[in-house]
């Protein structure tokens, strides 16, 4: 019988364009299959392998079953995938998390947390799509779901758990949300009209602030609700926070702060607003400025 090499390297030319060396093996049943070695050069690559040989973990042994994989996913401070994530530079808010560990637990593992990661087939995966329409879920909600079951089985292909990656062949359903309009120019000038604005927003200053803000800023929702004292100015807004409602005061959604020039009819607008903040820094609050205005009071007046 000829004699196979443990391993063999080859250089891998990735989609961010650098070269990286994998290395192959072949498995139990005489399969074979390619790892990263995560090094540029030859050299280091060969020392790694043959470190991974002496401790015969050429084949890393991976979780077997999903919900075992899964055991700390998208729990913010320990999972896995969120810290390297933020060790790397990007961002991750903690709401998006919440969102898709809710997805996790409500959809995913109930569905596949007992059966192996690496028996799961993409047939099975369209199923469970059809059932989770059948039971009412909106296209939107659905590949939110399907979004979060992806990045799952991807960082485990990745990690080099997987032999056949089921989310790979899964397609979203088709993006089906209403159209959204606009209002014309003379809407607009009506809905924010400072002589009938007491009228049209039955005397509520604050909502009609609120969306005035909206308006001529384009802020985010979260960025208004955190608005604070410092940073208003006469010219301009700072815009350095944003309130989550499960989780309070946070950077905005790209961890930058950016400023934006505003009319002197706005910078009134606030400033009254902040004089009626005595209790906190909040300017848009229904608690003198201790408290950001709830997001369901907003929702409420802007649809009215």
């Amino acid at each position: 019988m000829r004699y196979r090499e443990p391993f063999v390297l080859f250089r891998k030319r990735l989609s961010s364009g650098s070269r990286i060396y994998y290395y192959a093996v072949w498995d139990d049943l005489g399969r074979r299959r390619q790892f990263s070695t995560g090094e540029k050069t030859k050299a280091l690559a060969q020392k790694s392998c043959l470190e991974l040989y002496r401790k015969n973990q050429l084949i890393p042994a991976g979780p077997r079953l999903l919900q075992t994989f899964a055991e700390n996913w998208f729990v913010y401070d320990s999972c896995p995938y969120i810290q390297a994530k933020l060790l790397r530079g990007f961002s991750y808010s903690r709401t998006n998390a919440d969102n898709q560990r809710g997805y996790l637990d409500q959809h995913i593992l109930p569905k596949f947390g007992r059966m192996r990661m690496d028996s799961i087939k993409v047939a099975q995966v369209e199923d469970w799509i059809l059932e989770l329409k059948r039971k009412g879920l909106s296209n939107n909600s659905v590949n939110h779901i399907l979004a979060t079951f992806k990045i799952l089985f991807n960082e485990a292909d990745r990690l080099g758990y997987l032999q056949n990656n089921p989310a790979r062949a899964v397609k979203n359903l088709a993006h089906n949300s209403r159209p959204k309009g606009f209002l014309e120019d003379d809407e607009v000038e009506r809905l924010f009209c400072m002589a009938t604005w007491e009228k049209t927003w039955s005397g509520q200053w604050l909502h009609y602030a609120f969306n005035l803000t909206a308006c001529q800023t384009g802020m985010r929702f979260g960025e208004i609700q955190g608005l604070q004292k410092d940073c208003l100015f006469e010219d301009h807004i700072k815009v350095m926070r944003s309130w989550d409602r499960n989780h309070g005061i946070k950077g905005t959604k790209t961890n930058e702060t950016r400023f934006i020039p505003i009319e002197p009819k706005l910078y009134s607008t606030l400033a009254a607003l902040a004089e009626m903040a005595k209790l906190g820094p909040y300017l848009f609050s229904a608690s003198e400025g201790t408290q950001p205005v709830d997001h369901k009071a907003v929702e409420k007046w802007y649809k009215r």
